[in-house]
């Protein structure tokens, strides 16, 4: 902007173009001090007072971004996320080609970073009436866990043919349903249940004199369930609402086989494979009418009557082949040709499943809940040429 080069006191030279500007030369250039050049040159550019800036280290600056609209905070024992680890493991050599191992793997997963909103007060899970603004608190505030055994083999290559694969069993469980390192969680992500403390005593006054059937209650001794459907912990007892949404990890598989091979045939023929068998992915039912379990006036649709990750889709299975014929081509160059399948077998994999609670009776059209909604590729195959020198 050639124009804020004439930002200067009376009677002063304009700036000299291509002249690096910044808070320890702006007198010296313009003859106005650092704040009065900031005043001046914010009216010059017809923004308010206050828009540009001096930075960090002394540069003219402004905010490509601004403030969101919910401060962030940074929770003051904020932690860097900890894994604790311990991996046991055998092997055993049973012929001159052949091995088998087995491993066990255990991880402690601590202070996973992600955002809660830290100033929602406990009472709004009781009538959900919390208004203002909410403060974002990023910080360590959840958990997970993992254990794995896994059985493998492997032949090496002899006899023309070389083998191997593993089987995996793998538990793998967080509460850490919008963890992230992002500060701001672009889309904002919140736990079922923000509030992780001590629950003060709430009471329900119920909506019995207003013509309802529901008594309401109180958490003075015992847990209750308020009039809307909210969960209210006992008060005096440390609650992590984070806990709510404990169950398997997002992309958690329970049972995995996979094998591989490698046969070397007559006539430069080889014919290579991989073979891989697991477990459905988990996924979570959403409600009809979800619940606002802590009052925040965010909804992320989870029906709390089932956990977290509870549901497994059909399983996958797969089978890849390659078959490959190699020709000489004088000394040094070979040429190989290629014919490659994937899911060789058709199998029809899921990709997506109907995971909302469904009506009865089922609205015309509409997928059951737990129906395939969408299926990865089938059968596919290509054709190719590799020439080596």
């Amino acid at each position: 902007m050639d124009h804020l080069n004439n930002v200067v006191a009376p009677g002063h030279a304009p700036i000299p173009g291509n002249v690096v500007v910044n808070q320890s030369n702006i007198q010296q250039l313009s003859g106005l001090d650092p704040a009065t050049y900031l005043t001046q040159t914010d009216a010059a550019i017809s923004h308010q007072p206050g828009y540009l800036f001096w930075g960090p280290y002394g540069a003219l600056s402004y905010l490509v971004n601004p403030a969101g609209q919910y401060p962030v905070t940074i929770d003051p024992r904020f932690k860097t996320p900890l894994t604790k680890s311990l991996n046991i493991g055998v092997q055993r050599q049973i012929s001159n080609d052949w091995a088998v191992s087995a491993d066990y793997y255990h991880k402690n997963i601590d202070d996973i970073l992600g955002i809660r909103q830290t100033n929602l007060p406990f009472q709004s899970r009781i009538n959900n009436d919390f208004v203002g603004f909410y403060v974002n608190g990023f910080g360590p505030w959840y958990s997970g866990t993992y254990d794995a055994g896994i059985f493998a083999f492997e032949k090496r290559m002899s006899h023309r043919f070389t083998l191997g694969g593993s089987y995996s069993y793998v538990s793998e469980n967080d509460n850490a349903l919008c963890s992230g390192l992002d500060s701001t969680l672009t889309g904002v992500c919140y736990p079922t249940d923000s509030f992780a403390g001590v629950p003060p005593v709430v009471t329900d006054p119920g909506n019995v004199a207003s013509g309802g059937t529901c008594t309401g209650g109180t958490n003075a001794t015992a847990p209750f369930f308020a009039c809307n459907g909210n969960y209210v912990p006992q008060a005096g007892k440390y609650y992590n609402g984070a806990n709510l949404d404990k169950g398997p990890s997002d992309f958690a598989v329970r049972h995995t086989f996979q094998m591989h091979g490698l046969i070397d045939l007559p006539w430069k023929f080889e014919l290579s494979l991989v073979f891989r068998a697991q477990s459905g992915f988990h996924y979570t039912q959403s409600a009809l009418v979800p619940i606002d379990q802590d009052g925040n006036g965010n909804f992320n649709l989870r029906d709390l009557k089932t956990g977290r990750n509870a549901f497994v889709s059909p399983p996958f299975v797969n089978m890849d082949l390659r078959v490959a014929k190699t020709f000489a081509i004088g000394e040094r160059v070979n040429a190989q040709l290629l014919f490659e399948f994937f899911n060789l077998f058709n199998n029809a994999n899921p990709a997506a499943i109907q995971n909302a609670q469904t009506p009865t009776p089922l609205p015309a059209g509409a997928l059951p809940f737990g129906q395939v909604s969408q299926y990865l590729p089938g059968r596919e195959g290509q054709i190719g040429l590799r020439i080596t020198f």
